[in-house]
């Protein structure tokens, strides 16, 4: 067992690597890029979470505007039907008829010059 122990220290101490100087000025830049690149993406995920409750706010009120659409299509179709009913007992009368109008104008006109042809023709 001690034998796998110092095995294990030994291989642990020779297996480290040192990093030259520009190695380790890359490995700085590289890590603040990655920095840079998880706070835009942070700030992205912000973003996109208050559009979210943007959306479901409109949603919100888009349902509320459908039910009210609905209400006023539901009236408008009872002032449909009871504007048929007011259709069905407003009939124009016997003496709103235009053909009755018509046949009175006629005999008014038509009468009196029947009546006059036949008395100029009497003189002659």
């Amino acid at each position: 067992m001690k034998w796998i122990i110092h095995l294990f220290l030994v291989g642990t101490l020779f297996g480290q690597m040192t990093l030259s100087e520009e190695d380790a000025i890359n490995l700085t830049n590289n890590i603040k890029d990655l920095q840079f690149e998880v706070d835009s993406l942070s700030k992205i995920v912000s973003y996109q979470d208050s559009l979210v409750d943007i959306y479901k706010g409109k949603s919100v009120a888009d349902d509320s505007l459908k039910v009210l659409y609905k209400s006023q299509i539901k009236l408008s179709d009872e002032q449909i039907k009871l504007l048929e009913k007011k259709e069905k007992l407003v009939e124009p009368s016997w003496y709103e008829n235009k053909w009755l109008y018509f046949v009175y104008g006629a005999g008014i006109v038509g009468i009196p010059a029947y009546n006059v042809g036949k008395g100029i023709n009497w003189f002659k």
